[in-house]
């Protein structure tokens, strides 16, 4: 009985690591998003619309590749 109840205690504590660091990682990446809306996004915005398109064209072009696809889908 008292090996059940440890067992149930570490799986208990196992499952409350799990949701922090699950909620810290989404934490990160919301704010790497908000970083990235206020300057880059920002910054860009004062370009015309020909190069600002042209920009975000070639952006898109760079970012297709297997390491992104790997660390998005992954």
């Amino acid at each position: 009985m008292a090996n059940e109840i440890l067992v149930l205690d570490a799986t208990m504590m196992f499952g409350k690591l799990i949701q922090t660091v699950a909620v810290l990682l989404t934490g990160l990446v919301a704010g790497l998003f908000y970083s990235y809306a206020c300057s880059v996004t920002g910054a860009l915005g004062k370009l015309p619309d020909r190069e600002y398109v042209m920009t975000f064209q070639s952006i898109n072009t760079a970012i297709l590749n297997a390491w992104f696809f790997a660390s998005f889908y992954g």
